[in-house]
């Protein structure tokens, strides 16, 4: 008897869930600001979906420009990114606590270039990873480029990164 209604229960909040799919989904970190010409992002293991002005991002989002592409992204803490041609960038994680602790994150860079504007992170709380190099943020705008053969060149406009 017992073990009857424990299964009505479980059958109950699975179908409660499932008539809810936003319970499973994931929350949105940024979105598209600018893209010119085109753009894609893949959440593995999909396919690449095509980006459009507005777009939400999501952790774990590869995004990947064309040979003439740009995409420039926002996240919720004012930090800005912006995505040069023929680049690839992982959104490896994002977590921001509004009037808390800042955001925290941690991006992935296989190739290209990319520029990153600082916004509300904490003093340690962002990294960047490429082929060759880890980069810790100290509240600031900088350039990253990974070359065809892996090397990693930063360029630093205003604050100061650890390499």
């Amino acid at each position: 008897m017992i073990e009857v209604r424990v299964l009505r229960g479980l059958a109950a909040i699975t179908a409660a869930l499932a008539g809810a799919p936003e319970a499973w989904a994931q929350q949105q970190i940024a979105s598209v600001q600018r893209i010119e010409p085109q753009g894609t992002r893949q959440q593995l293991p999909g396919g690449p979906e095509a980006l459009k002005l507005g777009s939400g991002l999501f952790n774990n989002d590869v995004i990947e420009t064309s040979p003439r592409g740009r995409v420039d992204v926002a996240f919720a803490d004012g930090t800005r990114l912006g995505v040069g041609p023929s680049s690839q960038v992982t959104l490896d994680s994002y977590v921001y606590r509004p009037g808390g602790g800042g955001a925290s994150a941690a991006l992935g860079m296989a190739k290209g270039a990319m520029r990153f504007i600082s916004g509300n992170v904490q003093r340690d709380g962002m990294r960047i990873t490429t082929p060759t190099a880890t980069i810790g943020i100290r509240g600031t705008d900088f350039v990253v480029t990974v070359t065809p053969a892996g090397a990693t060149r930063v360029r630093v406009d205003q604050g100061a990164v650890v390499l």
